[in-house]
This record gives C-alpha cells, structure tokens and sequence, in this order.
C-alpha cells in the first residue's frame, strides 16, 4: 500500500481489506452454492482467493473445477497500446501468419505486418 498509494497503512485500511476479501468470499461461496455447476462463480471464488493471497485456498477451487469436470479457458482482457501493436504487427509479418489477439472488449487481427480492424 505505501509503495504503490504513497499512503502509510493504518489499521482501518487493513480493516478495510479484510471486510472486502470476507464480504466478496461470502458473496462467491453464495453463488457457488446456489449454482455449483456454473464456472463463473468458480472464477470469482478464485479470483478472490488470488487477489488476496490465499494461494492454498484458490489450488483447492481449480482442484474442485477439475473434480467437476469444469475447465477454464485461458483468456487475455489487456488493452494494447501502440508500443505492445507495433511487436505483434512485426512477428505476423515475419511469422507470415495472421495473430488474433483479444482484449477486453474486442478481438484484433494482425495480417502481413498490418493491423485489421
């Protein structure tokens, strides 16, 4: 927090991160209950237990999906800048291949060196 805010933790911020981590636990194990089969409330349930560090708690949700026989798809939601297009643009064009690229909010084609919308 001081690193990346510039603010000195005091014990209401650590309150504050607690109180979020439990009421978003609570909300997804919630979820999870009233549809067991759904993936997308597996994910929340592990994106929750990542954010907060809980590593041992988010291997016991993937150990359940694989139980279930649910699978996740990996997924990229990035928004490119033009920094991060221009490297892409050039491996297609020496690649001589088309590279689909999704970010959060639409697929991107990149085709012999040029970018498709």
């Amino acid at each position: 927090m001081s690193r990346d805010n510039k603010v000195k933790p005091r014990a209401t911020h650590y309150d504050c991160m607690i109180g979020k981590f439990v009421l978003g636990k609570f909300a997804a194990e919630k979820l999870y209950g009233m549809e067991p089969e759904k993936l997308s409330n597996y994910v929340v349930l592990l994106n929750i237990f990542n954010s907060a560090g809980k590593l041992e708690e988010a291997a016991e949700v993937v150990k359940t999906l694989k139980r279930k026989g649910l699978r996740m798809l990996p997924v990229c939601s990035h928004m490119f800048s033009s920094l991060e297009i221009n490297p892409i643009k050039l491996i297609a064009m020496v690649a001589k291949r088309e590279i689909v690229v999704r970010d959060a909010s639409r697929f991107h084609r990149f085709r012999d060196g040029r970018f498709l919308w």
